[in-house]
């Protein structure tokens, strides 16, 4: 069981499927990928983006182990952008393992190269 934030600001707790990644809100402009707390801020920013044109297309990974590729994979090409948001320290974090394997894996559909 993981303790989740629900939108209404109270907790409860879920049963989380194990190597899932949850589309929060579908998009076409980048794909933002929340690990964590920072799902909230991802979801949030992805509203503001929406007011200025740009679809932005959320994702929560979930769980990192095992980490559901394909999703991610299946987002970045459809989108060619990738914003990953996480609190964490800079290497051998979260962020550090998605892009490491979009690098490997997605490179291709990017627009441009990963960067921090």
């Amino acid at each position: 069981m993981v303790l989740r934030i629900a939108a209404h600001g109270y907790a409860r707790r879920d049963a989380v499927p194990f190597g899932e990644a949850a589309v929060v809100r579908e998009g076409k402009d980048v794909t933002i990928i929340g690990v964590g707390i920072m799902m909230q801020k991802a979801q949030v920013a992805a509203k503001q983006l929406s007011s200025k044109g740009i679809d932005a297309e959320v994702i929560d990974p979930r769980t990192l182990v095992p980490l559901d590729k394909d999703t991610l994979i299946k987002s970045v090409a459809k989108t060619g952008r990738v914003i990953i948001a996480h609190e964490a320290h800079l290497r051998s974090g979260p962020g550090a393992e998605i892009s490491a394997m979009l690098a490997e894996e997605a490179i291709e559909y990017l627009d441009g190269p990963i960067i921090r």
